[in-house]
């Protein structure tokens, strides 16, 4: 509880200091518990974010680039483990099933959006 009260009174550098600590220490942690590197700094970036124990604190512009950062490399791991062959022989499904969930949230948006 000490570390709570704290967090918000951290210098910068010793935030900057936590994050690397994190982004170094976590993967081979959730390695050790058989868990992708990658679930492992997800799910301790959501423990130290703002909306469960915020020991990074209200002006985060670094934390916000490393988030984005980490969600460009989310998605083109994403991408790598696409398997193109699998995908040539679905495609049609593949992408009548991209469409349809593009297109139902979009009119369902657009329509209440339209309502008020």
């Amino acid at each position: 509880m000490a570390l709570l009260t704290f967090a918000p009174a951290m210098p910068p550098m010793a935030r900057f200091a936590l994050v690397t600590a994190l982004i170094v220490g976590i993967p081979p942690l959730a390695r050790r518990v058989r868990l992708p590197p990658l679930v492992g700094l997800l799910l301790s970036g959501m423990l130290v974010g703002p909306h469960c124990l915020d020991l990074i604190g209200a002006q985060r512009p670094v934390v916000d680039f490393l988030a984005q950062l980490g969600i460009l490399l989310l998605m083109f791991f994403a991408g790598l483990e696409i398997d193109l062959d699998l995908f040539q022989r679905t495609r049609n499904r593949s992408l009548f099933f991209g469409l349809v969930t593009t297109a139902i949230p979009q009119i369902l948006g657009t329509s209440v959006g339209l309502m008020f």
